[in-house]
């Protein structure tokens, strides 16, 4: 992997935990003991920081340095985010980011299609049903 990767991951994954912990690029500075033009650079992807830095933060995060600067799988930060749902869920979940509007907008209408034929089959099903009315 280039440096460059590596310094996005890094950024993506700092981006991350700040927002987690709802803090602004100054916080990170005081924390690592770097000015905001470093902090501002590690954000972008333009720098990577030392060790002793990624060390630092890691143990304010309370998370492991391997959170920091090894890459995320998709599904398992999107099922950090939704922990109450289950791993082919979060799966779904990424992939229906990853399509178009057109096919987003598709895969909307057969699930609602879908949920409409469940009604109906739902409601033949049901002897009481042609009762009431």
């Amino acid at each position: 992997m280039t440096n460059k990767g590596m310094n996005l991951i890094f950024a993506n994954n700092l981006k991350q935990e700040m927002h987690k912990s709802n803090m602004k690029s100054v916080d990170i500075s005081r924390i690592a003991g770097v000015g905001k033009s470093t902090v501002s650079e590690w954000l972008s992807g333009d720098k990577y920081p030392r060790m002793d830095k990624v060390k630092k933060l890691a143990e304010h995060f309370n998370i492991h340095i391997c959170d920091l600067i090894e890459e995320k799988n998709a599904v398992d930060c999107e099922l950090e985010d939704f922990d109450h749902i289950s791993k082919i869920e979060g799966e779904l979940l990424h992939d229906f980011r990853t399509l178009s509007a057109v096919e987003k907008q598709m895969v909307l209408a057969f699930c609602g299609a879908k949920a409409r034929i469940s009604e109906l089959e739902k409601k033949s099903e049901d002897p009481c049903e042609d009762l009431t009315d």
